[in-house]
């Protein structure tokens, strides 16, 4: 028997997965201001740095929508089913 509660877990994503998509949305969004910043002989580097940076919190950030969609895709297959039995979570196996 699954033991699944979609308001909690929705809840606990809006809690906690919005915020931090919004830090890690917020830290994109400074990279290019970071990156500009002249400091002489260190500026090539910062800008090089910024933008790598900027890769990486664009892929935390694609991580998180996918598992935001793929746990909301779940939980409407578990509410869709009898709630009792596994069934099928196709979300999860991407």
């Amino acid at each position: 028997m699954i033991e699944l509660k979609p308001a909690a877990v929705r809840a606990a994503w809006t809690a906690y997965g919005n915020d931090a998509r919004d830090e890690f949305g917020d830290a994109r969004g400074r990279c290019e201001a970071a990156g500009a910043h002249d400091l002489d002989d260190v500026s090539t580097t910062l800008r090089d740095a910024a933008g790598d940076m900027g890769g990486v919190l664009d892929v935390v950030l694609a991580v998180l929508e996918e598992h935001r969609a793929g746990m909301e895709e779940c939980i409407v297959d578990f509410e869709n089913s009898d709630c009792n039995t596994a069934g099928e979570f196709n979300a999860l196996t991407r």
